[in-house]
């Protein structure tokens, strides 16, 4: 056979010759990868790295590979390598190609290809995809254009993996083959791992009470900026009213978010869910609510309140995280005694003869005191008074 650089005759032109059977190519087979979506608004790029795309654990990637092909005939085959391992894992979940334009130079047909789909680790996860192409012509115009190109689509999720953690750059690599013989370098695209951290904090207004009073609590979920790097999703603050204790009907407050339960008559629980993400630079989120000690509280108890926080990375396939933090109110039951003069039995006897303060008693003259004992409102066992004298 026989084909040449320049169609026509061209002066200088240098004929290319090839036996019967052989596979002719003019130019090189270029490979182009980049990153052509994510499937989350909420995550942008640069968290860690300029321009390079963040990706939350249990968000998709979909990578755009471009393969550039050389006029003539070639045996041609893809591979698709995501990272595995201490790397980083990514699994492998789909792949597109692209419909050729109307002006395409190959005869390639989309749907003709042979895929393959391998786990090259034994972890359980699909990581290499390899596409079988056969042979592919590229009927000559000397023009490099969109003509020559095929485009491919490699789908990924970033998986719930104690291997992917937040700052983590992955690499998902492409290799273009020839005759089985890899051709020209890699082509390769990077993604940054982005993860959230929040915390929950809680304070009681009081530390010590008894029935009848009312406790004031106050909860705070905060981003943590120092370690935090992307969205929460499906924030959800619990707090169940504790044993001694119930809710004021109508005290919950919420500075951002839902409130699911504690405002009805009846609620035992206080429930708050945001109904969209966080960002990493977002305000801390306030709840505030109420409950009345009961009458059954006792002298020492602790009253215990914990505040349960659940978020997790994506909508769906994410990593689930937790904090919690708790409040205690102790009860104090303790009496409140107080002791006076009532009376004395001489009226010509007064006070203030030394000290104006108090009352004076004259040798054989009989003093009646008067002890008042403050009880805390609560169960308690019996008081008794007792006088030293």
């Amino acid at each position: 056979g026989r084909a040449d650089t320049h169609p026509g005759v061209t002066p200088g032109e240098q004929p290319l010759t090839g036996s019967a059977g052989a596979v002719v190519q003019v130019g090189e087979l270029a490979s182009e990868k980049t990153v052509a979506a994510t499937s989350l608004t909420s995550t942008g790029i640069a968290q860690f790295r300029p321009t390079v795309p963040d990706l939350a654990i249990g968000e998709t990637v979909t990578y755009r590979i471009l393969e550039t092909l050389p006029e003539g005939s070639t045996r041609f085959e893809l591979a698709d390598q995501l990272p595995v391992g201490a790397a980083g894992v990514l699994e492998f979940l789909s792949y597109q190609i692209l419909p050729l334009p109307s002006t395409t130079n190959l005869d390639f047909v989309p749907g003709t290809e042979v895929a393959t789909v391998t786990d090259t680790n034994g972890d359980g996860v699909a990581d290499r995809l390899r596409l079988d192409f056969g042979t592919v012509n590229n009927h000559p115009d000397n023009v490099v254009d969109q003509n020559d190109q095929i485009v491919v689509l490699v789908t990924a999720r970033l998986i719930d993996r104690p291997e992917n953690q937040a700052g983590m750059g992955l690499t998902n690599t492409a290799q273009a083959y020839v005759n089985n013989t890899p051709v020209g370098p890699a082509a390769t695209a990077d993604i940054d791992v982005v993860e959230p951290r929040l915390a929950v904090t809680k304070v009681a207004d009081v530390l010590a009470g008894d029935a009848g009073d009312i406790v004031t609590y106050t909860v705070t979920v905060a981003p943590d900026r120092a370690n935090g790097s992307g969205p929460a999703y499906d924030v959800l603050v619990q707090d169940l009213v504790p044993t001694g204790t119930s809710l004021v009907v109508g005290s919950v407050t919420a500075s951002a978010g839902n409130i699911l339960s504690g405002n009805a008559a009846g609620d035992t629980q206080v429930r708050v869910a945001l109904l969209s993400p966080t960002q990493p630079q977002d305000p801390a989120i306030t709840i505030t609510y109420q409950v009345r000690l009961l009458d059954s509280v006792q002298q020492g108890q602790l009253i215990q309140n914990e505040a349960d926080l659940t978020y997790a990375s994506a909508p769906s396939f994410a990593r689930q995280y937790a904090d919690d933090d708790t409040a205690a109110v102790r009860v104090d039951l303790t009496p409140q005694v107080a002791k006076n003069v009532g009376v004395t039995s001489l009226p010509e006897t007064s006070f203030g003869f030394f000290d104006p303060a108090l009352f004076d008693v004259a040798v054989g003259e009989t003093v009646t005191y008067q002890v008042v004992t403050t009880l805390g409102e609560g169960t308690q066992h019996r008081v008794s008074h007792l006088s030293d004298g």
